[in-house]
């Protein structure tokens, strides 16, 4: 795999689980993570809010959740969009669910940013398109940068309300 940050990634085995095992990182970090999930920026998409939630536990699918689980990665999802929301990165939001035989399962928090809206006419209905668009076009410092930065942010959001 190539990051957004044209980084090569090389893993045997499930990338979703190498990850959770601090078995390669990305350029800005991880911006959550906990007993149960990770939270970070898209790795391949350099889509300024672009967020991933995935459950540290490897499943493929989203039937092998237990209840519990599903609440709490929710919870993450929710939370994660309105930090975004409060920090103006888009007011927008697609939800996915991405589950694949062989793929850790995620969930991606895809902002539907206005460039999305005027040149794909909105969401998931052209999601590989502007996903194609993303990694060929904004692969700049000046974006890389505003994706640190928007990370960063974010997860001093997390870090704050574990201090409260």
């Amino acid at each position: 795999m190539i990051d957004y940050a044209n980084n090569i990634i090389n893993v045997e085995g499930c990338y979703g689980c190498a990850y959770a095992n601090h078995e390669f990182s990305l350029p800005c970090g991880m911006v959550y993570e906990d007993d149960m999930i990770t939270l970070s920026q898209d790795w391949e998409l350099p889509i300024n809010g672009f967020m991933v939630i995935c459950p540290k536990r490897h499943v493929e699918y989203f039937s092998e959740l237990t209840q519990n689980e599903i609440n709490y990665i929710f919870e993450y999802v929710h939370k994660t969009e309105v930090y975004l929301k409060e920090m103006n990165i888009c007011q927008v939001f697609d939800i996915v669910i991405r589950e694949k035989k062989g793929v850790h399962l995620h969930v991606w928090i895809s902002p539907r940013h206005k460039w999305i809206e005027e040149e794909f006419n909105g969401g998931t209905g052209y999601i590989k398109e502007y996903f194609d668009y993303a990694k060929k076009n904004l692969k700049n410092k000046e974006n890389l940068e505003l994706i640190n930065n928007t990370v960063e942010k974010l997860r001093q959001k997390f870090q704050q309300e574990i201090t409260l």
